[in-house]
């Protein structure tokens, strides 16, 4: 019985029911279909995001990146996009279409008096892996002399026990104290 394969579909019909061919054929059908499939797979390594495992360690060793054990393929693939990425002014919208890039369903905002980046979003939209991919981020991203406020709203909270709030009394005193130097002179 004969696998037909590519070379095999391009065989002329004068050579059907010749053995000695359709053998041929079907060595050669099995030898391409396998250079075929490395060809695509090396093509594919050669951009990082349809890379399979062994073209992201390619890119981390050539980047020197060493990834944490329990990251995903896709969280490695996600920080070697960020190495990679070409230096661009870090402004607002920039890093609005890049969290959104990035598949972060996040807002981002700064606040320039008190030099603080804040990032709203949704808990339920964020798990931890994506939570740690955006600290990283806010880390690589932003200079380290600004603040990162980070606020998740917690859509879905209910809390059946009692809330108890106090308050209690605060006296200041504020003692000021003013001295003069007295010297003699003589």
């Amino acid at each position: 019985m004969s696998v037909k394969g590519e070379v095999s579909n391009f065989m002329p019909d004068y050579y059907k029911g010749v053995y000695e061919m359709e053998k041929l054929l079907e060595a050669e059908d099995f030898i391409l279909g396998g250079v075929g499939k490395e060809q695509m797979r090396i093509l594919y390594n050669e951009y990082v995001m349809p890379a399979d495992l062994q073209g992201v360690q390619i890119f981390e060793n050539q980047l020197g990146i060493v990834p944490d054990v329990g990251d995903s393929l896709e969280e490695r693939k996600q920080t070697i996009l960020i190495h990679m990425l070409p230096p661009q002014p870090i402004i607002k919208k920039f890093m609005q279409n890049f969290l959104k890039n990035m598949n972060l369903p996040v807002g981002f905002n700064v606040n320039h008096s008190e030099r603080v980046a804040i990032i709203n979003g949704e808990r339920a939209n964020l798990n931890d892996a994506k939570i740690k991919q955006l600290q990283y981020i806010l880390n690589v991203y932003l200079p380290a002399n600004m603040g990162k406020k980070i606020r998740l709203d917690l859509p879905n909270l209910k809390s059946s026990g009692m809330l108890y709030l106090g308050g209690a009394p605060v006296c200041s005193t504020k003692v000021q104290i003013k001295g003069s130097l007295l010297s003699k002179e003589g």
